[in-house]
């Protein structure tokens, strides 16, 4: 579902491209399910539930890559971290 290990064939990934959502080929329907990981906000932002359950979850640690749009993010839809002091 992701980049696989320090050399990779390619520069982005297709969230990064904005591809993400296009269409996937498959012979049979797919649909993948797996538990909310701390890089996975990208994935999530833009559903203030979701948010607040990353937050929830995630929001004394998240990525340090992440850190500034979690919080820009948080301050948008007027949420809290948890544990936020």
């Amino acid at each position: 579902m992701g980049r696989k290990g320090p050399v990779c064939p390619y520069t982005q990934t297709a969230l990064e491209r904005g591809t993400f959502y296009l269409p996937l080929g498959s012979p049979v329907p797919l649909l993948a399910i797996r538990h909310m990981v701390p890089t996975g906000f990208p994935f999530l932002r833009d559903d203030p539930e979701q948010v607040a359950a990353y937050l929830e979850r995630f929001g004394d640690r998240p990525p340090a890559a992440l850190r500034a749009e979690v919080q820009a993010v948080a301050d948008r839809y007027g949420l809290v971290p948890a544990n936020a002091s």
